[in-house]
């Protein structure tokens, strides 16, 4: 285990909380439904995710893993699209909100936390952007390391399914209600 700690290994801590705020807020109450914002979110998320996962194959994760993690990204994409619930409606301005997925976003944030975690916990503060070698001998040597990696890793790749598959749908029915296709809720 690692003892360094420094304040760089805050920043993916910050960002991931006002990330969490934001999002988990905006499921809850609904929010304006913005087709640019959708695509940008799910494009910072799917960094956020192969960041980790790549990292994970450069410090001694095998690479044998990779077909099984997109298996289960696919699968938890798929169902998260076909068995979402979200409604939608407009404003009193003209424009179309949304509300649901909030159990999504707090599967995505924990996720993406107890990754961070288990990088900083095991690995130190460093994990996130030098000493690649180092951290592979770590990992190699002490099998819980690699254990807690993939077991986090998992969880990481479910839950960015489930969020992109949640944009998705938002981005099928927002598209669908904008045409009057939709029923309001």
């Amino acid at each position: 285990m690692s003892s360094s700690f420094d304040l760089i290994s805050l920043i993916p801590i910050i960002v991931t909380a006002l990330v969490a705020i934001l999002k988990i807020r905006k499921a809850h109450e609904g929010s304006k439904v913005n087709r640019t914002v959708l695509i940008a979110i799910s494009i910072v998320f799917s960094i956020f995710v192969s960041y980790f996962i790549l990292n994970s194959f450069l410090i001694g994760i095998p690479v044998l893993f990779l077909p099984v993690f997109i298996i289960i990204f696919i699968g938890a994409e798929f169902l998260t699209y076909h068995y979402v619930k979200i409604s939608f409606w407009r404003g009193s301005d003209g424009s179309i909100y949304s509300k649901g997925g909030f159990y999504i976003q707090i599967v995505f944030i924990t996720s993406l936390v107890l990754r961070i975690s288990v990088s900083i916990i095991f690995l130190g503060s460093a994990s996130f952007y030098r000493h690649v070698e180092e951290y592979a001998q770590l990992v190699n040597d002490t099998p819980i390391i690699l254990i807690a990696i993939l077991v986090t890793n998992i969880s990481l790749i479910i839950s960015g399914g489930i969020v992109l598959g949640l944009n998705r749908r938002l981005l099928r029915q927002y598209n669908l209600f904008k045409k009057g296709i939709e029923p309001t809720k």
